[in-house]
């Protein structure tokens, strides 16, 4: 169900810390959890860049910190 439009950032927000909080502490991933991670602050980065908040952001440092991240399959057993 979609966040009702008086709350979707108070929603998100929650949600959101708890992300940062799994990077800051460099908790490993999924790989279709970093993926996911690393597509939706490119998604944000990349809005920040277009709107003019940022002028520009190292995508290849993006992928490198979620790569970092991601467990092989060999570690989830």
């Amino acid at each position: 169900m979609a966040n009702m439009d008086y709350c979707q950032f108070q929603t998100i927000r929650r949600d959101m810390e708890d992300c940062l909080d799994a990077l800051r502490a460099e908790n490993r991933l999924s790989r279709e959890e970093a993926n996911v991670g690393r597509w939706m602050l490119e998604d944000i980065l990349s809005y920040c860049r277009d709107t003019g908040i940022i002028d520009c952001y190292d995508n290849g440092m993006l992928e490198a910190v979620f790569e970092g991240l991601a467990k092989e399959d060999d570690d989830d057993e």
